[in-house]
């Protein structure tokens, strides 16, 4: 089953907010979008402030990276995901109970750990292609990931 998640904030801390948006392509089909707005001036957070996302273009850009998609805490399995658009960078997510990798847009890499109402911690990895084999970077990022969620 394929799925959209836009996770949207407004933030009014000039100290705390930094102004991004990317998109994400995980495993199983699901599509991550992440978009924040920073407001300094009186009012500036009333009403509907979300931005459209672009949509992601289906046309491959030759990378390819390993994706997945889990729920309810349970470690992903990799699988090559072929990268479309403007999605160059491989990335995982970890967000409340759910693990995620995929193709990201180059924002998705500035990002590492913010807290919105909740704990999110972004990522990049390696891409497959032009990379080692993909049984050490599975590995290795199981191992991250497990290592995070036995924190966590």
């Amino acid at each position: 089953r394929s799925g959209f998640y836009l996770l949207h904030s407004v933030s009014c801390s000039q100290k705390a907010c930094t102004p991004l948006a990317f998109s994400a392509t995980l495993g199983r089909g699901q599509i991550l979008g992440y978009d924040m707005k920073c407001c300094y001036h009186e009012n500036c957070n009333q009403g509907n402030s979300e931005r459209e996302l672009s949509p992601v273009s289906k046309e491959e850009n030759g990378i390819v990276c390993p994706a997945c998609f889990s729920e309810n805490g349970i470690i992903c399995i990799p699988q090559p995901l072929k990268c479309t658009g403007a999605e160059t960078k491989s990335f995982w997510v970890i967000l409340l109970k759910v693990s995620a990798m995929g193709c990201a847009t180059e924002n998705a890499c500035k990002l590492g750990t913010i807290e919105l109402n909740y704990e999110l911690e972004f990522s990049c990895v390696k891409p497959i292609s032009g990379s080692p084999p993909l049984t050490p970077i599975i590995s290795s990022t199981l191992t991250s990931l497990l290592l995070l969620k036995v924190l966590l």
